[in-house]
This record gives C-alpha cells, structure tokens and sequence, in this order.
C-alpha cells in the first residue's frame, strides 16, 4: 500500500514542476507560492447590521518567497518587475493549471544573508505580485 508521505512526496514533486514566467523569463521556483483571489469593492454596514456594496472585481494576488537566494538570481528577480506592470504566468487555483495576467509588484526585499569579494546571498526574499 502506498504511505502518505510518499503520496506527498510525489504529489510536491510533480506541484513543482510548473514555473513561474514573467515577461516571457522562467525565474527559480519560490519555497512557498500563496495564491489568493480578493474580492475588491466599497463595502459598509447599515443600519441593520448588514454588509451592503458593490463588487468591482475579483483579482488575483500571489504571495511569493524564497528561503535563500544568490544576488544574481535575487537581483534578476528585482529587475524582471520593470516596467510597473508584468505579464506574468503562474500556477491558478481556480483552474487548476496556468494562467497568464498583468500584474504589479509590491514591495520587494531579503535580508542579506552573506556577503564575500565574489558573491551575495540572500534569505527570506518576498514580495507579491497584484494582478492589474
């Protein structure tokens, strides 16, 4: 009978064989991808107590992060978000495959985590990119 950490194993290893694209560059697969959809719009209660609005849209908002990352791979990460807004294709929930959208950055950082004459590495690089 199969185990369920070899039935984990197998399903991590074929969930990280998508890869992430942005403008048309395969970058390195993030240590933890957090994909949620947010539902934007002008919402208040009234007098009832009830959530009244309007829904403008449901985006897409991945969340991503590296445990450690060298500064060649970390500074290409850093310019692929130029221009402002990216075309990105990721990993999508709500289809179960890829998707392909525009998206913005948030802020970006990493804590430098090694620093010699010849390299730079750095830990826990994040950031999330907000589809447009």
């Amino acid at each position: 009978s199969t185990s369920p950490d070899s039935t984990f194993s197998s399903f991590a290893n074929a969930a990280g064989s998508w890869t992430l694209t942005i403008n048309g560059t395969a970058y390195p697969d993030p240590d933890q991808y957090k994909p949620s959809i947010e539902a934007l719009g002008e919402w208040e209660r009234n007098a009832n107590g009830e959530l009244v609005g309007d829904l403008i849209a449901y985006k897409m908002k991945l969340n991503l992060s590296w445990g450690m990352l060298d500064g060649e791979k970390f500074q290409t990460l850093i310019q692929a978000q130029k221009p402002f807004f990216v075309t990105v294709r990721y990993f999508d929930p709500r289809v179960n495959g890829d998707s392909i959208g525009e998206f913005y950055a948030s802020a970006q950082g990493g804590e430098m985590a090694l620093r010699t004459p010849t390299q730079t590495w750095w830990k826990g690089v994040a950031f999330n990119l907000i589809e447009r």
